[in-house]
């Protein structure tokens, strides 16, 4: 059933705890905020998505909520956050705490009608169910970069490639089944410099990361790669794609971000599934063969076996046309 935007005075989003997929949950939030202008806006995230939120000013609240903590202080949690009195909760987590949270009004505790298909639209039609709206928000509230913290970073990139047009390169992921092998992102990546005259940025913030980043560096031109493992944090990632050509990765969170940001979007894909969490920019194309992970083609001829994701395959997908990306599909 839907509602008065103008009666509601408090709402709490429930959004998820991993980081990508918490980016999913961003248009929704976007969305909040464009049709309940009058309302304060607080938001449910777990313990990792925290940096994606901390400085946003648009929020009343950043609340956390770890899924792993005992129930008795589930409890607890739960009673702190009925103090505030939300009038209306938006659940994109399909809890059973909210009936606890008592709002006036909330999503269904069912998965809608349309739950089929892409993450964000699943999450989009549940805030169909109280709202209308057509198409995205005007304006992303969901991410909010300091101004401080953007010139930072882009004074770091700056200081390393000047204006010359550059590639967000992000070769690793939490799940070893998603990680193509860092040999194959080393070849596309020496192509792009070579044929296109693009720099390469790696980001990520793990200790893995961290290592096949470093294996990238050692194996590339110094004066085209840029290294910011560890150097840049979330918010700041999303600064450097907003300037990037293309943003390339497995399936991860810099991916959701760079969809989120509409840049162009190459994502290669193992085990997961792409109609649920593919690229989904107005110019975003994926790889996929076989229904396999990664971590299985170190047993494998992969460069050359038609089950696997090749090199030649990610260099046949893209061609650049000055700082415009095509997608061969």
């Amino acid at each position: 059933m839907k509602i008065d935007p103008a009666k509601v005075k408090n709402i709490l989003i429930f959004s998820l705890s991993n980081i990508g997929d918490v980016i999913l949950t961003f248009p929704v939030i976007d969305l909040v905020f464009e049709k309940f202008p009058n309302a304060k806006v607080s938001v449910v995230m777990g313990p990792k998505a925290l940096m994606l939120f901390a400085d946003n000013v648009y929020f009343e609240e950043w609340i956390v909520f770890d899924k792993h903590q005992r129930a008795s202080k589930n409890l607890k949690w739960a009673l702190w956050v009925r103090e505030r009195k939300f009038d209306l909760i938006i659940d994109l987590r399909q809890t059973a705490i909210k009936l606890f949270l008592m709002p006036i009004r909330g999503t269904s505790m069912l998965f809608p009608k349309k739950s089929k298909g892409h993450m964000r639209e699943k999450h989009l039609n549940r805030l169909a169910e109280v709202v209308d709206f057509d198409g995205p928000a005007k304006e992303k509230k969901a991410l909010y970069i300091p101004e401080k913290k953007r010139t930072e970073i882009e004074k770091e990139v700056k200081a390393k490639f000047g204006n010359q047009k550059y590639i967000v390169v992000s070769p690793s992921a939490a799940d070893k089944a998603k990680r193509w092998p860092v040999e194959g992102y080393i070849e596309v990546c020496r192509h792009w410099i070579q044929q296109y005259n693009t720099k390469i940025i790696l980001v990520g913030n793990g200790r893995e990361d961290r290592l096949i980043n470093e294996e990238m560096v050692a194996a590339l031109p110094q004066q085209d790669v840029l290294n910011l493992c560890f150097k840049a944090t979330l918010v700041q990632l999303a600064a450097v794609l907003e300037g990037a050509v293309l943003a390339f990765g497995n399936d991860s969170a810099p991916m959701h971000m760079a969809s989120y940001l509409d840049k162009p979007v190459l994502t290669l894909f193992g085990p997961t599934d792409p109609v649920k969490y593919g690229p989904w920019s107005s110019n975003g194309h994926f790889l996929k063969k076989r229904e396999m992970s990664f971590f299985n083609y170190k047993d494998m001829d992969w460069r050359h076996h038609s089950d696997c994701i090749t090199i030649d395959d990610v260099i046949r997908a893209v061609q650049m046309e000055g700082d415009k990306v095509v997608f061969n599909r």
